[in-house]
């Protein structure tokens, strides 16, 4: 199994991203190190999944099946996940924080895949 995984913080939030690009997500997922804290969790085989509890995200990609629409649709869901973890609502009206919020969360993914030399479809 190939992976590569690195660890940030989401400052303003006070949370820890972890990115995980690996070519086996049930592997990969079982062999996460903060398994505990996600808990009882049944692995799943996906392109892409948002691994979360309280303060602690991980996105999790399959290099295999990596491109831009996958990024985008994992970090709208840790967006969300991060932003009801604050306490944030979701209000039409209202929403810039989660604007943002996505937009760090992407620019963490491409500026660690730039640093992995890995090209996105």
């Amino acid at each position: 199994m190939k992976e590569k995984s690195t660890i940030g913080k989401v400052p303003i939030y006070n949370t820890t991203l972890e990115l995980v690009l690996t070519d086996d997500m049930i592997k990969s997922q079982k062999k996460q190190p903060r398994a505990k804290r996600l808990g009882n969790q049944t692995p799943v085989d996906a392109a892409g999944l948002c691994i979360y509890k309280a303060w602690y995200y991980c996105l999790m990609f399959d290099r295999r099946y990596l491109d831009h629409n996958l990024i985008a649709h994992e970090c709208f869901h840790a967006t969300h996940r991060i932003a009801d973890y604050c306490g944030l609502p979701f209000r039409i009206s209202k929403h810039e924080e989660f604007a943002y919020l996505n937009g760090f969360l992407q620019n963490f993914v491409y500026n660690q895949l730039k640093q992995w030399n890995i090209r996105v479809k």
